[in-house]
């Protein structure tokens, strides 16, 4: 699928010139994922998401209660991660209904306070879930408690 897909994007790249406009990005963009080999691998890739993210939040709870960490901050990484979600569709749903505006030349970013707004959440909601992942990273890393904790015996040190 991998090279089918470049293949794809390399075509469309080499039809454009110096004088392509935006609407010609925009186009070859919708072109690549609107192909089937590409629309199924998108699909394949998110049945098996989906399929290991219980297993997945098990996991990493049982890790953070091994180095005595709470799960609350897995709680705020799924918070934060659905917040990004939530602020990427709706910026993309407003860069879509506006579509025709932003092609056009005379397109000014400061007369449209909506996706400002919404650019901008975006931006929030990727710092604060790029700073959860990487204190969930660390707690991932560190070392277990020997023994016990409040929260139970260690599963790598049970009798430590």
């Amino acid at each position: 699928f991998v090279s089918q897909q470049q293949a794809i994007m390399e075509q469309e790249a080499a039809a454009l010139d110096e004088n392509a406009t935006p609407a010609d990005l925009v186009r070859i963009l919708s072109d690549f994922f609107t192909d089937p080999s590409v629309m199924v691998s998108e699909g394949i890739s998110a049945v098996i998401s989906l399929a290991l993210f219980i297993p997945m939040l098990a996991v990493t709870a049982r890790r953070l209660h091994d180095t005595g960490s709470s799960v609350v901050s897995l709680i705020f990484g799924c918070v934060s991660y659905v917040a990004l979600f939530v602020s990427f569709a709706v910026l993309v749903v407003y860069m879509g209904s506006n579509l025709e505006a932003m092609l056009d030349d005379t397109f000014k970013m400061e007369e449209h306070a909506e996706l400002m707004a919404s650019f901008v959440a975006m931006l929030v909601s990727l710092v604060v879930f790029c700073l959860i992942s990487i204190y969930l990273f660390v707690m991932m890393v560190l070392p277990s408690t020997p023994g016990r904790n409040k929260y139970g015996p260690s599963t790598l040190f049970p009798k430590g």
